[in-house]
C-alpha cells in the first residue's frame, strides 16, 4: 500500500475516533469484570460552557450532580430541552472534559483504553462520512477500534440484519432516514460489545418498527447484565425498561429514584384491555366511576398502529 493510501486511512481513523471519543485502537477485552463498585458513580459533576466576549453570565449546563448507577441496571435520563441530558452523556463518554466532580466507571476515574472498550456510545450528532455505504461504515469503524478483519464483518453482517439494514447496506448512509440513520448509530455503538451503554435520544425519528429494534437490543443487554444511560422523550416507550430515571431540569437533578418513586401520588394509572369490543368496556368500567375514579379518556389505542406495523413487517 502506498504512502498516500497509508495516509488517507490514518486521516479518516482520526475523524472516527474525534468523533467517537471511546472509540480507540485496544487490546483485548477484559474477562473479569468486578460487581463490587457501581457501573458509575458521579459526585458534584458541574460543566459549564466557556465565556463569550458577549455573554455576561457564566453558562453552567451541569451543576452539582451526584448519584450512581449499579452494575447490571439501566437508568432513563429525562428532562425538556436544554435541561443538561446531551451534556451529560457527553461528559459520561468522554467528550467533554466537566468543570468540576467526578466520574467513576467500575471504580476507576480515569477513561482508560480498557475501560473506554466497555463502554458503547450513541451520541445526539449525525454519523460523518455520509457518503459511505452503510455496510463500509461498520467495516471501516470496526478495523478502526481493533477489531480483526473477518470478525468485524461478520459483526457488521449480524448488526445490518438486526436492526433491518440488510437492503440499505450499500447505500450511502446519508441518504437514509432518520431513524434508519439512528439505528445505524445504535449499531456503531454496539460494534465492540460493550457492558456499558450511553444513548442519546436513541427512539429520535423512529417508526414502529425502529422502536421495536432498540427495545430488543436493550431488552438483551440488560439479560447479558449491561448497564445502560439512556435519554428519552418517549418514557412510555421505554420505562418497563429503566431502573431508575433521572430528572434534570436546569442543569440539576430534580428527580432520582425508581418510577414510582419519582411521580409519587401525581402518578396516574392506565388500564389496557385488549381484544374487548367498545360496547363492553363501558359495563367494566362502572365501578371505578362510581368510587370517584376519574376518567381522563376512552377510546381504542394508540398504540394499535404501531402494533399493526410490526405485524406486517413479520408477516402475520
Amino acid at each position: 500500500m502506498d504512502a498516500h493510501r497509508l495516509g488517507h486511512r490514518s486521516r479518516v481513523a482520526q475523524r472516527v475516533e474525534a468523533f467517537y471519543p471511546q472509540l480507540l485502537l485496544s487490546k483485548e477485552k477484559q474477562s473479569a469484570r468486578s460487581s463490587a463498585p457501581p457501573a458509575l458513580r458521579v459526585r458534584g459533576l458541574g460543566f459549564c460552557y466557556p465565556r463569550w466576549p458577549r455573554r455576561r453570565k457564566e453558562d453552567f449546563a451541569l451543576q452539582d450532580l451526584s448519584f450512581e448507577v449499579p452494575q447490571g441496571l439501566s437508568l432513563g435520563l429525562l428532562g425538556a430541552n436544554g435541561s443538561g441530558k446531551s451534556t451529560l452523556l457527553a461528559c459520561l463518554g468522554g467528550a467533554l472534559i466537566p468543570t468540576g466532580g467526578e466520574i467513576e466507571w467500575l471504580g476507576k476515574k480515569t477513561l482508560s483504553l480498557e475501560l473506554q472498550q466497555e463502554i458503547g456510545l450513541l451520541p445526539e450528532a449525525e454519523l460523518p462520512f455520509p457518503w459511505m455505504s452503510a455496510s463500509s461504515f461498520l467495516n471501516m469503524t470496526a478495523r478502526v477500534i481493533g477489531i480483526p478483519k473477518n470478525e468485524g464483518k461478520a459483526r457488521t453482517r449480524a448488526l445490518l440484519q438486526e436492526f433491518g439494514l440488510e437492503n440499505a447496506g450499500r447505500k450511502p448512509h446519508g441518504k437514509l432516514s432518520k431513524g434508519m440513520r439512528r439505528r445505524l448509530g445504535l449499531a456503531v455503538a454496539l460494534l465492540q460489545e460493550p457492558s456499558i451503554l450511553l444513548l442519546d435520544e436513541p427512539l429520535s425519528g423512529m417508526d414502529p418498527v425502529g422502536v421495536e429494534a432498540v427495545r430488543g437490543t436493550l431488552e438483551r443487554h440488560r439479560k447479558k447484565g449491561g448497564t445502560a444511560v439512556v435519554s428519552t422523550h418517549q418514557l412510555e416507550e421505554l420505562e418497563d425498561l429503566f431502573d431508575r430515571i433521572l430528572v434534570l431540569d436546569q442543569g440539576r437533578i430534580v428527580g432520582f429514584g425508581s418510577i414510582e418513586e419519582v411521580l409519587g401520588r401525581e402518578g396516574a394509572w392506565t388500564f389496557e384491555l385488549e381484544g374487548t369490543e367498545g360496547d363492553r368496556v363501558l359495563p367494566l368500567l362502572q365501578p371505578l366511576l362510581n368510587e370517584g375514579v376519574r376518567l381522563k379518556s376512552f377510546g381504542p389505542s394508540r398504540q394499535a398502529l404501531g402494533r399493526f406495523l410490526l405485524n406486517l413487517r413479520k408477516g402475520r
